[in-house]
C-alpha cells in the first residue's frame, strides 16, 4: 500500500496516519505487543480459575494487571523530559523478561499460583506506564488534523489483541500447554522490541528546569483548573469502576456460570466484544472529526454503561452476544474519542502529564474488579453486574448533563 506523502493530503484519507513513517513502525509494534499481552491475560486468567476456583482470586489476577497506575504520572513527567524511544525500548525488555519467567518456572516444574501473581504483578506495574507513553509519542509524531485517525487506529491495536489475543491464547493453551504457548508470546515481544526501534526518537518537548516533583505537582494542578479535562478524568474513573469490569476481569465467570462454557467458549466471548471494540476503533479513525470526539465520548459512555445492564439481565441467547458486541462498539467510541479529546484539549507541554494522570482512572478498574468479586460470591453476578450498570448509566446522564453546562458560552467566558 503507498501512503500519501503529503501530510496536509493525508488529513483527509482515511489511512491518513499511516502516511507518518514513525507511526507505521509504532502501530504495528504495538499491535504484536497488545496481542501478547491479551494472550498472557487469558492464559493467566484461566490458569487461576481452574486451579483455584475462586473468582475473589480471579478478580485478583485481573486488578494486579492495574495496580502501576498509581505511578502512571511519573510516567507522565518522563514523558515530558525524556527521549520516548528509549523509555518503550526498556519497558518491553522487562515485559519480555517476565514472560520468560514463566517459560522458566514450567520447565523447572515450580509453576503455580504464587508465581502466576508476581508475573501478573510485574506487568500490571509497567502496562500502564507504556500506554501513557504510546499516547504522549502519537501525539508527537502525528499532525494535529491526524490525530482522531490515529487513536482510532491505536485503540484498534487493543481491540484487534482482544480478539486475535483472546482465540490465539486458548487455541494454544489447550494445543501446546502454558510454556510453548509464552514462548510464542516472548518472540511476539522481541519482534516488538526491535519494530521500536524504528520508532522516531523525539526529544523531549521542553527541558524544564524544575525538578520532576516540581513537574508532577504541575501537572496535577493543570489538570485540576482545568474543568472540562477534570470532567473527562471523571468519567475514565467511572468507566473503569462500573462498565469495564465485565469485560475484564468477571466474564469468565459469566461463561462458565450463565452459559456453561469452557475456556474456548471464554474466548469466544471475549472475541465477540473485541470485534465490536474494533468496529468501534476503526470507526473513529476512519469517520471522525477530531472536533466533534466529545459528543461521541458521551454517547459511548451513556450507551455503554445501558448495554452492561441489558447483557446481563438477558437470558443466554443469539440476542445477548449480539449486545455483547454492540457493548465493545460502544466503549471503544467512549474510550477512544476521551483519549482524542484529552491529547486535543491539553497544551503540548503538558500531554504526557495529562495522560498520566488519565492513566489513574484505571486504578477504578481494580476497585471495580475485586468489589465485584466479593458481590458476586455474595449476591450472583447477574445481581452485581447489573448493579454496575444501572449505577454507572445514572452518572453518565449526569456527566453529559453537566458538561454541556460547562460548554454554555456564558460559562466559558465567566471562567476564561
Amino acid at each position: 500500500m503507498k501512503f500519501p506523502p503529503n501530510p496536509r493530503k493525508a488529513s483527509e484519507g482515511v489511512f491518513a496516519s499511516f502516511s507518518i513513517r514513525s507511526f507505521r513502525f509504532q502501530w504495528f509494534a504495538d499491535v504484536l505487543s497488545t496481542w501478547g499481552f491479551e494472550m498472557e491475560t487469558l492464559i493467566l486468567s484461566w490458569y487461576i480459575l481452574v486451579e483455584t476456583d475462586s473468582p475473589v482470586l480471579l478478580a485478583a489476577v485481573g486488578a494486579l494487571r492495574f495496580c502501576g497506575t498509581l505511578f502512571c504520572p511519573f510516567a507522565g513527567v518522563i514523558a515530558d523530559r525524556f527521549s520516548l524511544r528509549q523509555v518503550m525500548v526498556c519497558l518491553r525488555v522487562v515485559l519480555t523478561l517476565l514472560a520468560l519467567v514463566i517459560i522458566v518456572s514450567d520447565a523447572m516444574g515450580v509453576l503455580g499460583p504464587a508465581i502466576i501473581f508476581f508475573v501478573a504483578a510485574g506487568t500490571g506495574l509497567l502496562r500502564p506506564a507504556e500506554q501513557v507513553i504510546r499516547n504522549a509519542l502519537i501525539a508527537e509524531t502525528v499532525p494535529e488534523g491526524m490525530l482522531a485517525n490515529a487513536v482510532g487506529y491505536s485503540r484498534a491495536t487493543t481491540d484487534s489483541a482482544r480478539v486475535v489475543g483472546a482465540l490465539a491464547g486458548a487455541g494454544l493453551l489447550v494445543a501446546i500447554g502454558i510454556a510453548w504457548a509464552y514462548t510464542v508470546i516472548t518472540v511476539m515481544y522481541l519482534a516488538t522490541i526491535a519494530l521500536t526501534f524504528k520508532v522516531t526518537n523525539l526529544p523531549p518537548y521542553a527541558r524544564s528546569p524544575a525538578t520532576p516533583v516540581k513537574d508532577l505537582v504541575s501537572g496535577f494542578k493543570y489538570v485540576h483548573n482545568d474543568r472540562l479535562i477534570r470532567l473527562m478524568m471523571w468519567l475514565a474513573l467511572l468507566a473503569n469502576v462500573t462498565a469495564f469490569p465485565l469485560t475484564h476481569g468477571l466474564l469468565p465467570v459469566v461463561a462458565r456460570e450463565l452459559y456453561g462454557l469452557g475456556e474456548v467458549g471464554l474466548a469466544s466471548m471475549l472475541a465477540v466484544a473485541a470485534v465490536g471494540s474494533l468496529i468501534g476503533s476503526l470507526f473513529v479513525a476512519g469517520g471522525l472529526k477530531t472536533g466533534r470526539a466529545e459528543t461521541f465520548m458521551l454517547i459511548g459512555m451513556v450507551g455503554w454503561h445501558a448495554l452492561v445492564w441489558i447483557f446481563v439481565v438477558l437470558p443466554p441467547s443469539t440476542f445477548a452476544w449480539m449486545v455483547l458486541g454492540v457493548l465493545g462498539f460502544a466503549s471503544s467510541a467512549a474510550m477512544s474519542t476521551m483519549a482524542v479529546s484529552l491529547l486535543n484539549h491539553a497544551k503540548p507541554a503538558y500531554r504526557g502529564r495529562v495522560m498520566g494522570v488519565r492513566m489513574l482512572a484505571v486504578y477504578g478498574l481494580p476497585v471495580g474488579l475485586m468489589l465485584g468479586g466479593f458481590l458476586t460470591e455474595e449476591f450472583g453476578v447477574v445481581t452485581t453486574l447489573s448493579w454496575y450498570g444501572g449505577i454507572g448509566l445514572v452518572l453518565s446522564v449526569w456527566a453529559m448533563i453537566r458538561w454541556k453546562a460547562l460548554t454554555e458560552p456564558r460559562f466559558v467566558k465567566q471562567f476564561d
